[in-house]
């Protein structure tokens, strides 16, 4: 092999540790000192890998296995219109390089589904319409979930739903559902756990959702309650699973929060539904605090949670442009806002107009017209008819009406 070729070279075999087996996959380009790009099929999309000659990662006809490379990382095909299933933890196709793909085996662990007893999970039930919830979490933070799911199991939690008492919680999880992959012991792929559920492994179109969400949307509406979201941490944002089942789950009065028993006010576990939030604004800063490092002392409740809901939603905009997934935080941010700072305030101005270009991006253009006039109307007031802030709100408000067909 001659370096620097771009030219396809050779068929090879690549471990795929996202689906625990080697998958067909082709050299398009060797690098110096043996490094090759290796272009291989996952569901619904095209990957490359980059490994070293010689790495257990990948197998030449003439090679046997040797030290692996831990230096290898995930990229997605630019050339591939299909975005990247979000259960297999990548990024939109064309962005470029995802995380080490180390990280990306930590997302591969939420699917795998040998058995909750022997991998340390808390049990779950296995049908949705026998579970009050079903659970939204992150595989990074395992030990920390599965303490707080025995704990709902074991000791349970309070709650408005059923009158502030302590009472013993069932939850199912994807996993308990029987959505996750299976594989044999050798590592190879055999489907999913229960085989009806094998139809989730197949590409989806552009636009459309994934099938593991379809299926997670109906289970979060079967289960009693709805959605229960374990922890709003940087892991869990930065999980794209975890993103579409916060964001694209839109049903708000069917999300529900865990306030963790040295937080909330009862000393228990409490479960709180996400729309009670903006009255429990030291849940917010609680629940949120890993954001932004704010001086608890000089601010109030309202004011923390009310940054903090910001942050937060930034943070999940440089993840990925999903504005589904900032909207719920954007709200909660503007409600805070008018708490903390009155309806006819700048502050207050200023998170409407974030909340409106969300609303905007979505398609919700009536919704970010209303609040681009109530804008429109502070700044006007505040800050005089010639100001920068004025003429954006207007321009805004244009496309917005102009998007209605007004």
């Amino acid at each position: 092999m001659s370096s620097g070729s771009t030219t396809p070279l050779k068929s090879v075999q690549v471990w795929s540790n996202s689906f625990h087996c080697w998958l067909p996959g082709t050299v398009v380009h060797e690098g110096p000192h043996g490094k090759l790009t290796v272009e291989y099929d996952l569901p619904g999309f095209k990957a490359r890998k980059h490994v070293h000659l010689g790495s257990e990662d990948v197998l030449l006809p003439q090679q046997a296995n040797c030290p692996v490379d831990h230096g290898d990382y995930f990229e997605v095909d630019p050339d591939c219109e299909s975005e990247v299933d979000p259960e297999c933890g990548g990024i939109a196709a064309g962005a470029g390089k995802s995380k080490a793909e180390t990280e990306l085996n930590e997302e591969a662990r939420k699917w795998d589904s040998r058995g909750w007893k022997a991998r340390g999970d808390a049990q779950g039930e296995n049908e949705a319409k026998n579970a009050q919830f079903l659970i939204s979490f992150c595989a990074k933070n395992k030990e920390l979930d599965n303490q707080r799911l025995k704990r709902l199991r074991g000791t349970g939690a309070t709650g408005r739903l059923w009158g502030n008492t302590l009472q013993l919680v069932s939850v199912c999880t994807d996993r308990s559902l029987g959505w996750g992959a299976h594989y044999d012991e050798s590592g190879k792929y055999l489907g999913r756990t229960n085989p009806a559920f094998n139809y989730l492994q197949a590409p989806r179109g552009i636009g459309e959702f994934p099938a593991w969400f379809k299926e997670y949307r109906n289970a979060a509406m079967e289960v009693q309650h709805g959605l229960l979201i374990l922890g709003l941490s940087k892991p869990y944002f930065e999980s794209k699973p975890c993103r579409w089942e916060f964001g694209y789950f839109r049903e708000r009065s069917r999300i529900f929060v865990l306030i963790d028993n040295t937080v909330s006010q009862s000393g228990e576990d409490e479960i709180l539904p996400w729309l009670d939030l903006l009255a429990r604004p030291r849940y917010c800063v609680h629940l949120l605090s890993a954001f932004e490092d704010i001086d608890n002392d000089r601010s109030s409740d309202e004011v923390l949670a009310a940054s903090l809901a910001v942050q937060a939603a930034e943070f999940v905009g440089s993840q990925e442009h999903q504005a589904w997934c900032r909207v719920p935080l954007l709200e909660l941010a503007h409600g805070l806002s008018i708490k903390a700072y009155g309806q006819s305030s700048l502050e207050t101005a200023e998170s409407a107009f974030h909340l409106a270009a969300a609303y905007f991006q979505v398609g919700l253009s009536g919704e970010a017209a209303g609040l681009l006039q109530l804008t429109l109307s502070t700044y006007e007031r505040e800050l005089g008819p010639d100001h920068r802030n004025v003429a954006s709100t207007l321009t805004s408000l244009g496309t917005a009406h102009g998007a209605l067909g007004d």
